[in-house]
């Protein structure tokens, strides 16, 4: 097999022997790319996918590194401004809850009051002396 190649190969004149190992240098060896795990065999690899997709998987992974820290930032903001918000809804929470307080605090008192007022207004509202001179009109 190996003669016959480099019967192949012998043949060829020294440019084109040139231009394929430059491609193959660049873009990849068609058949070696296809195989598995062949990118993390270190010289083989980088002949397997080329020089051109060795900068493309860099490439790749430098935009995968952005993103990633684009969406830490985004993730970060959106947390700060909930944390805002969520103060600024414990802050109303807290007033209502205050105001709710005074509220049954000043009920208390004026039921409170009701009830001594009508303590102290049980007896009659009208007195003897103006009920009988209201009993004395009346029977005219």
């Amino acid at each position: 097999m190996a003669a016959l190649l480099w019967a192949f190969i012998s043949r060829l004149p020294l440019p084109v022997i040139a231009v394929v190992a430059v491609l193959g240098f660049y873009e990849g060896v068609p058949g070696l790319s296809s195989i598995p795990y062949i990118d993390k065999v270190p010289f083989i690899g980088r002949l397997a996918i080329g020089r051109v997709g060795m900068a493309r998987l860099e490439g790749a992974q430098i935009e995968r590194q952005k993103n990633m820290m684009l969406a830490l930032k985004q993730r970060a903001a959106r947390d700060a401004k909930r944390r805002e918000t969520q103060a600024a809804i414990d802050v109303i929470a807290r007033q209502y809850l205050t105001a709710q307080a005074t509220i049954t605090a000043q009920t208390a008192l004026f039921q409170k009051g009701i009830s001594d007022a009508d303590y102290l207004c049980s007896g009659p509202v009208i007195t003897g002396r103006l009920s009988d001179r209201l009993d004395a009109i009346g029977r005219q």
